[in-house]
């Protein structure tokens, strides 16, 4: 399918997908574009205005994300115990360029609308993978441009 806004997608296990090519957190990135909705329905106009304005805001929400994320790397390593104990799989960093070496945008979600009603807002959800957490990844939610939740990549979803 041709869409106006989201370009040239295919159909494929729920969702209108595409590689997608943009300059995020200082870098250049191609990952997966997941557009969600049934088959049989439009895209509808909360899902455009998602996009729209994630991609018209980057440079801000990006901003977020160096702070946020460091501060949630920081927190889960606490947490776990790895400031006494040394570990490889959290090593210590000291910025966020450090923990960009880690980390890996893979996947840029747009949900259906029912989420974007029930967030009472235009949502975003971002995948990566990260070194630390090989088998759950690490997803970030966007509600109206600003960070909602840090976790696993279900929380992208």
């Amino acid at each position: 399918m041709q869409d106006k806004v989201f370009g040239s997608l295919n159909y494929y296990d729920g969702c209108w997908e595409r590689e997608y090519d943009f300059k995020f957190l200082g870098m250049e990135q191609t990952v997966k574009l997941m557009v969600y909705v049934d088959e049989a329905e439009p895209i509808e106009q909360i899902q455009y205005d998602s996009f729209e304005k994630f991609q018209s805001s980057l440079e801000y929400i990006s901003q977020l994300i160096e702070k946020d994320l460091f501060d949630y790397y920081c927190n889960e390593r606490r947490e776990l115990g790895y400031e006494a104990v040394p570990s490889r799989q959290y090593p210590e960093i000291s910025d966020f360029s450090e923990l960009l070496q880690m980390i890996k945008l893979i996947g840029i979600v747009v949900p259906c609308s029912q989420v974007c009603e029930a967030l009472e807002g235009r949502v975003i959800g971002l995948l990566f993978d990260c070194s630390w957490d090989k088998e759950f990844g690490l997803g970030i939610q966007l509600v109206n441009e600003k960070i909602e939740e840090i976790g696993y990549q279900d929380a992208a979803l």
